[in-house]
């Protein structure tokens, strides 16, 4: 078995390594996304409750993230956020600000769509490069990422499973050391 994280830290000097906010570095509560009796809006989409503002830091992803940025790897946060909620991107800005303060501002990527395309357009590139390492927990994502051309790892975060997607996964409950992300 492979270990990507080791790997990178070994090659850091052309690697970048981009955590995704929702499910990996912020913890995911499947509850705040559902719709409420009689159609009312779930948390995250109440502009009153600033959902993002409060959710809890996954430590254990966390401290994967401390250890790229301690190796010197380029450390970003992806995370999307719908246009038509514009208090999502700025709760999601400010979290990242209070929770992970070592990711410079320039850093903290809110995308409105597909977190690939975003990066591309962001760095000038028309497709990714296979150094450049994305962790999320969602299929979806992990899918675009891979099919534009960087490296996708899932996170698992305890609601998802490594047996819909067949690639490099991270499970939480693994301490990120050596010997914890597998292919």
């Amino acid at each position: 078995m492979k270990n990507v994280l080791y790997d990178l830290l070994e090659r850091n000097q052309n690697n970048a390594v981009f955590f995704d906010m929702d499910g990996v570095i912020a913890v995911y509560e499947h509850e705040a996304y559902k719709w409420g009796p009689f159609g009312a809006k779930p948390l995250f989409a109440m502009q009153e409750m600033h959902y993002f503002l409060n959710v809890d830091r996954d430590e254990r992803a966390y401290h994967m993230l401390k250890i790229c940025c301690s190796a010197g790897v380029p450390t970003y946060l992806l995370s999307k956020a719908d246009p038509s909620l514009p208090w999502v991107r700025e709760d999601k800005l400010l979290w990242a600000k209070h929770f992970v303060p070592e990711i410079p501002e320039d850093h903290i990527i809110i995308a409105d769509s597909d977190k690939a395309e975003t990066i591309m357009v962001k760095h000038q590139i028309s497709e990714l490069k296979p150094n450049m390492i994305l962790i999320d927990d969602f299929n979806a994502n992990l899918q675009d990422w891979r099919s534009a051309g960087g490296t996708a790892v899932k996170y698992l975060n305890g609601l998802n499973s490594k047996d819909s997607w067949n690639g490099y996964w991270v499970d939480r409950l693994q301490i990120p050391v050596p010997g914890t992300l597998y292919a």
